[in-house]
């Protein structure tokens, strides 16, 4: 739908800079070293957020509101045993917890 808009402003001449006022929204990626605490992260934008309805298996069950679902979304995941985190500070793999944090919202959240 976004896409469809803001081709609708190109068509017009106009800049779809509007649009992503509106919609555009920031995340941040990060993982924590539990050894040393360095913390890695990276910014990204978002004009939408894809939330589970039906969680992984090790999680289980399915989020029935919109509340359950941004928790599930946005809760920590513990980085350990097999799927242990190389830390560049540490210069070995070590238990992290990698999660995200919404940043910036957007005017219109679109879910």
């Amino acid at each position: 739908m976004l896409d469809s808009i803001e081709q609708s402003y190109a068509v017009a001449g106009q800049e779809g800079k509007a649009v992503r006022e509106i919609y555009e929204g920031k995340q941040c990626s990060f993982v924590r070293c539990d050894e040393c605490g360095y913390v890695s992260k990276s910014v990204d934008t978002f004009m939408d957020l894809s939330l589970p309805v039906k969680n992984s298996p090790d999680i289980g069950g399915t989020n029935d509101t919109l509340e359950a679902a941004l928790e599930t979304y946005l809760r920590p995941e513990r980085l350990v045993g097999d799927n242990q985190y190389w830390c560049s500070r540490c210069e070995k793999k070590v238990n992290a917890t990698k999660g995200l944090e919404l940043d910036t919202l957007s005017d219109i959240l679109t879910l």
